[in-house]
């Protein structure tokens, strides 16, 4: 007897056997699985990497039984959680895209300088509020969550003052 034919006594029952008729010997499977996911790794973003590695099991589930529609359906599921990984993004952090660009460098004049990094610090204190006040209505429920984000804005600040 084998290893593989003691694992499956071991766990008679536990595992459907019907799966290598779905999608082939694990040997192939996990070989057009690791392919897609090379291909996968590029993506800079772990969290839509991970679903996206999920979405390539799938498709490579697909390629030995095209008609398989539970592997259709979950890959839908798993396009829908990278929507809900970047709505809930935006939900915890929206100061992060309504943040002011760092004024350049340039060879202003100091005062109009002064004037930009003035800008620059109200619109800072405008996000700080927002975050303090979506704190209160409980968009950000904890503590050190809202003063982490606060800790962003008021560094993003300071490195444009020391430009």
């Amino acid at each position: 007897m084998n290893n593989t034919q003691k694992f499956d006594e071991a766990l008679a029952g536990a595992v459907n056997k019907e799966r290598s008729a779905v999608y082939g010997h694990p040997l192939d499977d996990f070989g057009r699985g690791e392919g897609i996911a090379q291909i996968v790794n590029e993506c800079p973003d772990p969290e839509v990497r991970y679903a996206l590695r999920m979405i390539g099991t799938k498709i490579a589930r697909l390629i030995q039984t095209p008609d398989h529609l539970d592997s259709v359906i979950d890959i839908g599921g798993w396009a829908r959680t990278i929507v809900q990984v970047l709505d809930e993004r935006a939900r915890r952090a929206p100061f992060k895209d309504s943040l002011p660009t760092t004024p350049e460098p340039s060879k202003k004049h100091p005062f109009t300088r002064r004037l930009d990094i003035g800008k620059l610090a109200l619109n800072c204190k405008t996000e700080v509020t927002r975050v303090q006040r979506r704190h209160q209505d409980g968009y950000i429920t904890r503590q050190d969550k809202a003063a982490e984000q606060i800790a962003i804005i008021e560094d993003y600040l300071q490195k444009a003052r020391d430009e």
